[in-house]
């Protein structure tokens, strides 16, 4: 094992070429120290193979002076000029394990600035890195000469540490090619691919002086190659067994390639690839998809059963230039059984319980396969589908075809479903997803159930289970169950009969005098099952331009709209015309009879028309209808992480006596998401089940905690209103809500003065969490689709930064806007995004964020697996980290936030004065200018300053477990600041040598921050600041 500190570090010459290897807790770091005999620039490569690492400069005296942190597999290289001395290198694990080399490539010494005019331009290589000087006035320009001995693509950069320089690249005719001219200390950069032949640079001083690196970093000796290849239309014919051998980058990001099948083949393709990442996908000869590969590594796999004909391959450039081949093989097919099920539901095979068969499905003829079963009594049935060499789904179907459950899993996994199940005919469904063709083996497995007379009251999935109105409407009164009615209108009104609301209207509530505030993308107010029962605020005259009820908002006859801050509150969308139409549709016999069909419905637009929304606008929504006097509060929209403000706007309305229903999330997760996750303490949060009452397979769970009010109601199939006097059907928790919130307004009507907890008993214990027996009765003969063959509602989802655009939309990444003030979103995938030089907010999860010169806003915080990358621009830029984040300031006042992430991220200020927070285990550089490093929670972070007069401020609620670094304080300049210690002074501190450096604690033995290089007794009261609480 290589030395793993500085006292062990081991000495190279400035020669070496090192090859090791690091691993990330365990070798975390190598460290090497060499010697310059004289002032020399220095030229370090750090090439790593299988993992990220990065790499460190120090000088002599352990003082951080340079850093390369790029992402992936990309190379490290640090350029400095450095004085006589000797300096050290680290080489640090970023994740896991990688061998590595470490290359001193070159020290040259710096030029002699006679080089004043093309006549006299020093003529440099193609891997020369040159170190020099121009200044105004002075030297005004340095022009420098390179041969190209084919065609290629160059690029060259230059780098200025004092002033601001331009760079030009001109063809041996002195014509201009290209030029870069950045502001500021910004790097300058031209890559161009040139024909052979001589060109000319020139650096030309813009103000002042400054020293300057010039680096023809590389020269590409093979030109951008592309067969066309570039469309399904134009697609490469590649055969079985052939190779293809090609590259896609971001100028040329897609090829295609088509081939036959004559017969059904197991065919298997191999994408691999360097210097860059690239996904596999699989289309039919209608271009639909039907299998992909992306993954983070530089290959990918696709292996299946495929049927004759044509079909597609594309390959997609997701970053860098990738040189890739790709091979095209067949494997044995699977023996496909002959075809002995059924083909529909008449012609449906009888199996035995407890019985195996094996069967195959997908050729010609054998689209759909079939199987039927009985049931004698009561019973838990285990349906198991395995064997598959393709993507096979599988259904439950009760005696009229309706699907009681499915199993939907992607490739060869095995599919499973199973459900409790009264007596009677049943039938299973085998289909194939796209051309899949497999062989499979079907079992069926059931034992005799019976129903315990006293259920569980809290269960982990379905909380406390289905809301019956007639149950929790007559709870309020002191009343039994009101009595059994007929079902109420046709088959689209199978939800209300479910939830018993009819029963309900039978005793005279509908919800009349009640308002139900509903927080969504809009309501169609002029819907004709909604215009009657919109509420309208009396207080207000209609567009007058002034606010005559003096509650904050003009012209808000019809509520607010917090996503477009007007009083426009209309629907584009749908999703909220729809929620709205469950709880108050009108009772007209047409259309849609809502839950409380004679409330009120106040809109208040908190999500736009293409579903962005704001934490903070949705707060004020909450606080907005809590003042203007909502009842019931529905909020069918949810996100991954919970906001401090919208919990705090949600317990004001609760102790307003508003109460607040909110959607568990489609996410197929173990606990609700946010806000339905508050409702362990607030409201109700509401899961989505079938008409059978079984729990959806999309609907998130209500997790193990009792206090978590979680019910569950009808959420698949649910027809209601859309804008434009139409009608639709939807499956979400978003569907679910409304009917909960429908029967709060019935229980309201029946005692206005229930409090929010009175509600939250009475619901607990008016639901049915019993084993969920399904049936074949008339109510569950209504039939429904899967969640995979219907439309899923709308995933409302937004982020934890109280100022940010939220949903992530599911479409493909966007890159390169150019519009004023766009909202630039990602996708879980890895994005790269790119926006014009406005203030333009940026989401994402792994994503890279280039901004422009505007006051920009990025979040990398989002849950998932994290590595974004984001770079500030110029201007002030405000950047958050989740974990294992990199955020750069650059130019500009930023401010670098990671105390709501899980550690590992690292944050770089850049120019100017730059605010950065730290969480656990990061590390803050905070660049050139006067600058203010924040340590918000735990310890273990890394604080460089750099340059400028900084801050480092503890500002913790408690004292960290572990002592946070400063490797460059300065006694005198910079000031170390204590925000969250109430009356703590100087005299309060313990300061211990320790060694080296200097330990400051509140307790003994308990450092909190430990100074590198600094000598205890040369600290005074003037290095230190005090603050009742952190000014960040």
């Amino acid at each position: 094992m290589t030395s793993s500190s500085f006292e062990t570090a081991e000495r190279i010459d400035s020669t070496d070429i090192i090859d090791d290897s690091v691993e990330a807790g365990f070798d975390d770091s190598d460290y090497y120290v060499f010697n310059l005999a004289q002032e020399s620039t220095a030229e370090v490569t750090l090439d790593v193979s299988e993992d990220d690492a990065d790499l460190y400069l120090y000088d002599s005296a352990q003082n951080f002076i340079a850093l390369s942190m790029n992402g992936g597999l990309d190379s490290e290289f640090i350029v400095e000029e450095l004085a006589a001395g000797d300096y050290y290198l680290e080489v640090e694990a970023w994740s896991g394990f990688t061998d590595y080399t470490l290359d001193l490539l070159s020290f040259s010494e710096p030029i002699i600035d006679d080089n004043d005019s093309f006549d006299t331009a020093n003529r440099l290589d193609a891997t020369d890195i040159i170190s020099s000087d121009v200044e105004v006035d002075v030297d005004d320009s340095d022009y420098y000469v390179f041969n190209l001995a084919q065609e290629s693509t160059v690029n060259v950069i230059l780098n200025v540490d004092l002033d601001d320089a331009d760079l030009f690249l001109y063809d041996s005719s002195q014509n201009v090619i290209a030029s870069s001219a950045n502001a500021g200390l910004s790097s300058e950069s031209i890559v161009e691919e040139l024909a052979a032949g001589d060109y000319y640079l020139e650096v030309e001083a813009w103000s002042g002086f400054t020293d300057y690196t010039l680096d023809l970093l590389s020269v590409s000796e093979e030109p951008t190659y592309d067969d066309g290849n570039n469309t399904f239309e134009s697609a490469m014919a590649i055969e079985i067994g052939e190779t293809k051998t090609e590259r896609v980058s971001s100028s040329d990001p897609e090829d295609y390639y088509s081939f036959n099948l004559v017969n059904d083949t197991m065919i298997e393709l191999n994408l691999t690839g360097i210097g860059g990442d690239a996904d596999l996908e699989l289309y039919d000869a209608n271009e639909e998809y039907v299998d992909g590969s992306s993954s983070f590594d530089s290959s990918e796999t696709i292996e299946t059963f495929l049927a004759s004909g044509e079909y597609f391959i594309k390959i997609d450039a997701y970053s860098g230039e990738i040189d890739y081949e790709l091979s095209l093989a067949s494997s044995d097919s699977p023996s496909i059984p002959d075809d002995s099920a059924g083909n529909s539901l008449d012609e449906a095979l009888s199996i035995g319980i407890n019985d195996t068969h094996s069967e195959g499905v997908g050729q010609d003829g054998d689209e759909l396969d079939y199987f039927r079963f009985e049931l004698d009594s009561l019973s838990e049935v285990t349906i198991g589908l395995s064997g598959l060499s393709a993507d096979l789904d599988l259904e439950l179907l009760n005696v009229e075809g309706g699907i009681i459950s499915s199993s939907e899993k992607g490739g060869f996994q095995d599919e499973s479903i199973s459900a409790l199940l009264e007596a009677g005919t049943y039938f299973i469904k085998v289909d194939p997803f796209g051309p899949a063709i497999s062989s499979y083996e079907l079992e069926i497995a059931s034992e005799t159930a019976s129903i315990s007379p006293e259920p569980n009251p809290f269960d982990a999935r379905t909380g406390y289970g289905f809301l019956d109105a007639s149950v929790a409407v007559a709870s309020v009164l002191n009343q039994d169950p009101f009595p059994i009615v007929d079902l109420f209108g046709d088959g689209d009104e199978w939800a209300v009969n479910m939830v018993n609301a009819p029963e309900v209207w039978e005793q005279g509530y509908t919800g009349e005098g009640m308002v139900v505030a509903v927080l969504d993308t809009g309501i169609d107010r002029n819907h004709p099952d909604l215009f009657d029962n919109i509420w309208e605020n009396s207080g207000e005259i209609p567009n007058n331009g002034e606010d005559d009820d003096g509650n904050g908002f003009v012209d808000d006859v019809y509520g607010w709209n917090f996503a477009g801050n007007k009083n426009d509150t209309s629907d584009l969308q749908g999703h909220g015309t729809h929620v709205a139409g469950t709880i108050a549709g009108r009772d007209d016999g047409v259309g849609v009879t809502g839950v409380a069909h004679n409330a009120q419905i106040m809109p208040v637009k908190v999500l736009g028309d293409d579903g962005f929304g704001t934490y903070q606008g949705i707060a004020n929504g909450i606080v907005y209808a809590t003042q203007n006097g909502a009842d019931v509060i529905n909020m069918s929209l949810g996100g991954p992480n919970p906001s401090p403000i919208i919990e705090d706007a949600i317990e004001y309305a609760v102790d307003q006596g508003v109460i607040v229903i909110s959607a568990a999330g489609n996410e197929a997760q173990e606990e609700p998401a946010a806000p339905g996750v508050f409702a362990d303490e607030f409201g109700v949060v509401v899961g989505s089940v079938n008409r059978s009452n079984q729990q959806s397979s999309f609907s998130n769970e209500a997790g193990e905690d009792p206090s978590m009010i979680y019910v569950t109601a009808p959420g698949e199939d649910i027809y209601s209103s859309i804008p434009g006097g139409d009608y639709d059907s939807w499956n979400g928790t978003s569907m679910a809500t409304p009917h909960v919130a429908g029967i709060v307004t019935l229980m309201l009507e029946a005692n206005p003065d229930l409090s929010d907890q009175e509600v939250r008993e009475i619901i607990s214990s008016s639901t049915t969490n019993s084993p969920t027996i399904t049936t074949n009765s008339d109510l569950s003969g209504f039939g429904i689709q899967s969640a995979k063959s219907s439309e899923i509602a709308p995933s409302f989802e937004f982020q934890n930064d109280d100022s940010i655009p939220v949903e992530i939309p599911e479409s493909a990444d966007i890159t390169d806007l150019s519009a004023v003030d766009d909202l630039v979103f990602g996708t879980s995938n890895n994005d790269t995004l790119n926006a014009a030089d406005q203030n333009d907010p940026y989401t994402g999860n792994n994503q890279i964020t280039f901004t422009g010169a505007g006051e920009d806003l990025v979040d990398g915080s989002i849950a998932g697996d994290g590595s974004n990358r984001n770079y500030g621009g110029s201007n002030a830029d405000e950047l958050f980290a989740g974990n294992n984040d990199r955020l750069f300031g650059e130019g500009g006042n930023d401010t670098l936030d990671a105390s709501q992430g899980t550690g590992n991220n690292r944050l770089y200020g850049g120019d100017d004065n730059d605010d950065l927070i730290a969480g656990n285990d990061d590390l803050l550089t905070g660049g050139n200018g006067d600058d203010r490093l924040f340590v918000r929670q735990g310890g273990n972070n890394l604080l460089i300053g750099n340059s400028g007069a900084d801050q480092f401020w503890i500002a913790t609620d408690e004292i960290p477990n572990s002592p946070n670094i400063i490797t460059d304080f300065t006694s005198g300049e910079d000031a170390i600041g204590f925000g969250s210690f109430p009356d703590l002074s100087f005299n309060d501190l313990i300061v211990n040598q320790n060694g080296e450096n200097t330990l400051i604690g509140l307790e003994a033995n308990n450092p909190i921050a430990e100074l590198q290089g600094v000598q205890a007794n040369t600290l005074t009261e003037n290095d230190f600041v005090f603050a009742a609480q952190s000014p960040v």
